[in-house]
């Protein structure tokens, strides 16, 4: 997380403040907020302590990446991947909700666990449901989505909720 002196060009100034922190291998969308939150919480106590310090200290920013939009392509839940693979794309997108298609249906996708089993269903079949859970075929396994809504896509076109 990073402070910096603005200048005409975007994104270009001299870096005031940063904090850096690192990135577990279960990381979600909601921590990886809730870390930058904190960060930005400790650099604007430090800047509204030190800022005379901290401006005289600035230092360039460098070259930088910018990651593009993401697009749904990347927001949507692959059945034909693994179970992990199936739950990294959950994790990934958290709150904002990952975007599935569950047999004929379309759901935005927040909460799941899964299990890896052999079976022979078709990726993608609802397997089985429980109250607002859903177990769907992965390729190697299953997935239960736990937190779910149906998407706007499904609404339209007038299917019934699970």
């Amino acid at each position: 997380m990073t402070a910096h002196a603005l200048e005409p060009a975007f994104d270009t100034g001299a870096i005031v403040a940063q904090r850096r922190f690192a990135l577990g291998g279960q990381e979600t969308h909601d921590t990886l907020l809730a870390k930058c939150q904190m960060a930005a919480k400790s650099i604007a106590a430090d800047i509204a302590e030190s800022l005379p310090r901290l401006w005289s200290e600035a230092r360039p920013q460098g070259p930088g990446t910018y990651w593009p939009r993401v697009a749904q392509a990347q927001r949507t839940v692959d059945w034909t991947g693994t179970v992990r693979d199936v739950l990294r794309t959950v994790r990934a997108f958290g709150s904002i909700e990952a975007f599935a298609q569950v047999d004929t249906r379309y759901v935005y996708v927040w909460e799941a666990t899964g299990w890896v089993e052999p079976h022979r269903y078709r990726p993608g079949t609802l397997v089985h449901r429980h109250r607002k859970h859903l177990v769907v075929a992965a390729r190697d396994g299953f997935v239960q989505i736990t937190g779910w809504s149906p998407s706007r896509l499904d609404r339209r076109e007038g299917h019934k909720a699970f």
